[in-house]
Order: C-alpha cells, then structure tokens, then sequence
C-alpha cells in the first residue's frame, strides 16, 4: 500500500466533476445513511475504476444493504462490499480498532509471511511466532484454530473470541504439526539490513513497512546500512531484495535506497491517463512533484555513482514494494531476478472516517520513469524459482543468479 498525497492527491481531487445523487435508506438511521454516503461520494469521485460501476445501481443496493443500521459500525459490512465491487484488489477499509493496531506498527498478529499457498517466506524477530522457535522458512500454513487458513472470516471470529492465544497447523517436509501462540503486541515492521556477499557486491533487503516506530527510521536505517558498506569495501555493484515486501509506506523505501537509485524522476502516478504526481529522489529526499515524502537526516552519495543493480522480486512483492521495483525499471545497468511481483502496481489515498475508521482507496496505477503504465504482475527479466527454506542462505538460487550476473 502506497499513499497518493500532498500535491498528486489535490490534483486528482481537483479533476472530479462528480456531482452524487444521494440515496437514503428508510430505515437506518440518520448517523448510518450519511456515513454511508459521505463513503459512496468519495468512492465515486476517486476510484481509478469509478467509471466502470452502475453507480445508481450500487447506491440503491449500498442503502438496502444498511436497513437495519443504528450506528456508523453497522455500515462497515457494506463499505467492504463496496470496495470489493470496484475490483482493484487494493483498496480496503479498516475499523478504528485494526487502524489503531495498524498505526503502532501492530498489523501482523502472528508475525508471519507467507504466500498465497501458506508457504511461509519469514517470521518477524520478537513475534509470537519467532517466540515459539518452532516455524521455519518453508513450512506450509494449513489451519488456524482448526479452520483452513483462507477462511479469513471464521478465523477473523475465532480470534475475537479466543483473543490471547492462536493454534496453527502447519506441515514441514509433508508432515503435519501444530504450535500454539501466546499472542501479544510487538513491533510488526522488520528492520532493514545490508551485507557483504562478495567481496566487492552489497545486498540491501527493503522489508515492508507501515506503521509503528520502525516507519520514522525505515529510511535513515537504510541509508546507514548503504554508507557502511560502501565506505568500508569497493562495491562494484548491489543486490536488491524485495522478495518479502508486501507492502506499506514506498516513500521511506525510496528516501533510503535512493544513494542506489541515483538522483531525478523515479515514476510517476498516473490516474485515468492522467500523470497526477511524479516520483522524485533528491538529497535524501523522497517527493511527490515539489512534495516532500520522507527524508533522511544524513544524505550519503556513493563512491561509484549509478552503480550496476540487480533487483529480486517474489509474487509477495506487493504494492510499495512494486512501487520499489518500478522505480528501478528504465534505470541503467538494471536487472531483475526471481518471479513475478503480486500485481498491486497502484496508489492508495487514506480517508480517515468521522469514527476514526480509516478507508484505503486506490486511485491510480504506477508508471515507471520511462512512462511505462503498470496494471498487471510484473515480471523479471531472469525467472528464478524461490526456495523459501534457502531464503537468505549461500544456497539462496535468486541470488546466486544475481551474484553471476553483476559478476560478468
């Protein structure tokens, strides 16, 4: 999830000619119509797929859907049926409690990721799941408190019923076992590291990140980590892992990565054909046109400017941390390693609701420095299959392949 702000969002703002028809519902109450409303116009005039919904059909369902409807909570099932309508897969909506947890970097109650077939690809330090010691890199999530682990819904009340602990099922090598959290807070954003993997090659790993105390040093952190490699060892050229970035706030990302990237336009948000922001990286400075995103505190430039960079992306690589590797995409002496990213290669707008609820809309699609559009999961120019178990390790085949090319 990326956030369209500051001047892109005024100018996009600024282009809606909606001029909504609004709907009541003859029941609900006056608090739960106009909520559901004031979502339906802003939804309407913002969405990057707005044109493609029957909107009088949408409100008359949106307000048949809320009859019952006493307070502004009792709308949230039809705003998540809403956003589903729009079909962008990005856009969401959190309740006042999720954007609670979100904002202190809380997000992940298990402190897992995993792909879409429950292979787990990392468990975040001093999560439930780190505590436990027993979950690897590449074991299989089936279950959780005995439901199949796509049944977000069951597991979603499951967990609100049993708030303290989590069972999950999990397999390693084919045979099933199961561990029990003890689930507590912690800070769900993993730090950003650097190394050295070979003499003269250094290896960034950007993690996602939104949220939390990790999201106001997420930048300087890496800007650290580029400076003391590259003060300390020749480094002729450098790895970018963006294999386990689902997502969060790019503009950290690319205030910190940005002595890699190199100085000037990085992309650009685009918006029915429209370029509604343009990427900068200037000076330890992260923009959206003339807007200020996110800065470093001490700006560092490499000994060798515009060094040769290969990028590795995953199917987790999501949203801003697509937004990462489309900033690489039209930069020279460029290549991509691994699979193809997720395919959220779009903008976000946050709306924070009268209740304190907070609604994620997409807005606009990326666009690389080239003016590239981007819509659909991105490939790489080298496929490499990931073994999730080997993450991080010398038998890591991603990299191996990356080493041999900047290695030529």
């Amino acid at each position: 999830m990326k956030y369209l702000t500051g001047v892109a969002l005024l100018l996009l703002l600024a282009c809606s000619t909606l001029t909504p028809v609004h709907a009541r519902s003859a029941t609900a109450s006056k608090e739960a119509t106009d909520y559901l409303n004031f979502v339906l116009d802003y939804i309407q005039a913002n969405s990057v797929n707005s044109d493609k919904l029957n909107w009088p059909q949408i409100r008359q369902e949106a307000m048949s859907r809320i009859q019952n409807a006493r307070t502004t909570a009792d709308t949230y099932p039809t705003i998540r049926w809403l956003l589903e309508q729009l079909g962008d897969h990005h856009s969401f909506f959190l309740d006042p409690q999720a954007a609670r947890k979100q904002q202190h970097g809380h997000g992940n109650p298990f402190g897992l990721r995993m792909t879409r077939d429950g292979i787990i690809t990392d468990i975040l330090p001093d999560s439930p799941a780190d505590a436990s010691g027993q979950i690897r890199r590449g074991d299989v999530l089936t279950q959780i408190n005995g439901f199949d682990r796509d049944n977000s819904d069951a597991i979603r009340d499951s967990l609100k019923k049993h708030p303290g602990t989590a069972t999950l099922t999990l397999t390693r090598n084919e045979q099933p076992y199961t561990v029990t959290l003890a689930l507590k807070p912690y800070e769900s954003n993993k730090r950003p590291w650097g190394k050295l993997v070979q003499p003269d090659i250094g290896y960034i790993e950007l993690p996602a990140v939104i949220g939390g105390t990790m999201e106001q040093h997420y930048a300087d952190i890496v800007h650290d980590e580029i400076r003391k490699l590259d003060q300390q060892y020749t480094i002729k050229g450098w790895i970018i892992d963006l294999r386990n970035n689902t997502g969060g706030n790019c503009w950290p990302m690319l205030a910190g990565i940005g002595p890699i990237l190199g100085e000037g336009k990085l992309g650009a948000f685009v918006s029915h054909g429209k370029e509604v922001g343009t990427w900068m990286y200037q000076e330890g400075k992260a923009m959206s046109d003339d807007y200020m995103l996110a800065q470093v505190q001490q700006p560092y430039r490499l000994k060798q400017p515009l060094p040769p960079v290969a990028v590795l992306t995953s199917n987790l690589t999501a949203s801003s941390g697509e937004a990462v590797a489309i900033a690489f995409h039209g930069r020279p002496s460029t290549r991509f390693f691994g699979e193809s990213t997720y395919g959220l290669p779009t903008a976000n707008t946050l709306e924070i609701l009268s209740d304190g609820a907070q609604l994620y809309l997409t807005v606009a699609n990326d666009a690389d420095r080239t003016g590239q559009v981007y819509e659909e999961p991105i490939a790489p120019d080298q496929e490499v299959s990931i073994n999730w178990a080997e993450l991080y390790t010398e038998q890591d085949n991603v990299i191996k392949a990356a080493q041999g090319w900047l290695q030529q």
